[in-house]
């Protein structure tokens, strides 16, 4: 990949604002996936987190803030994480891009401390536009990014989400949607919105569920 593309750099810039509020203030946090540390960099700055580590498996660069940073994937890290030592794990846009996710979540449990939680941001292949192209017009497509991102090994709904974190061990907080939208906001899309939440429910519009869950 091309770091000195801009788009790729606002990807792995992206503060995520939309989960700051259901992150706790914590005395050590660790966050898989950070990019190059920007949420860990806000977090210490704003005095929501003391001691920052983050896992990286693409970009070398991060902020000189973060207070260790490891290259590599989640999963080989994991020897190097200490154990009953993070008040707060975040997992934002990471599980789908795991080979197995229920592992990763049951082996992150021991890097928490009793009561510790994992905040985590998870996409719903239940959305409209993604049923619409199943249902309707036979096509399964990935792109280049959002729900169907060709580098998603794992797809969820709701009710898998709540199975996947149950049968890891964690009671669940908080879950929430933290993005909507079907995309254009035309009065077609809205009517087809209406009826369709009628037959198969809320979740159909959400594009992102937030988590919160206990160890």
């Amino acid at each position: 990949m091309d770091y000195k593309n801009k788009e790729l750099k606002t990807y792995y810039s992206n503060l995520r604002l939309n989960m700051l509020p259901i992150i706790p203030a914590s005395e050590k946090v660790l966050e898989i996936g950070c990019g190059n540390g920007v949420l860990l960099d806000y977090l210490k700055k704003n005095n929501l987190a003391k001691e920052t580590w983050g896992v990286e498996m693409n970009h070398k660069e991060y902020l000189p803030s973060l207070d260790h940073f490891l290259l590599g994937k989640a999963e080989d890290n994991l020897v190097n994480l200490p154990n009953n030592y993070f008040d707060c794990i975040i997992c934002n846009d990471v599980l789908e891009h795991v080979f197995d996710p229920y592992t990763l979540l049951k082996e992150l449990k021991l890097k928490l401390k009793d009561g510790g939680v994992v905040v985590a941001s998870i996409p719903n292949i239940r959305h409209l536009s993604v049923m619409i192209n199943l249902i309707v017009k036979g096509d399964f497509r990935y792109r280049d990014a959002g729900i169907m991102d060709f580098t998603h090994m794992r797809f969820f709904t709701k009710k898998s989400i709540i199975r996947m974190f149950k049968e890891a061990g964690y009671e669940i907080d908080i879950l929430k949607p933290v993005s909507r939208g079907l995309g254009k906001d035309r009065w077609i899309e809205k009517l087809v919105l209406f009826f369709a939440k009628l037959v198969l429910g809320n979740e159909i519009d959400v594009v992102q569920f937030a988590v919160v869950t206990k160890k």
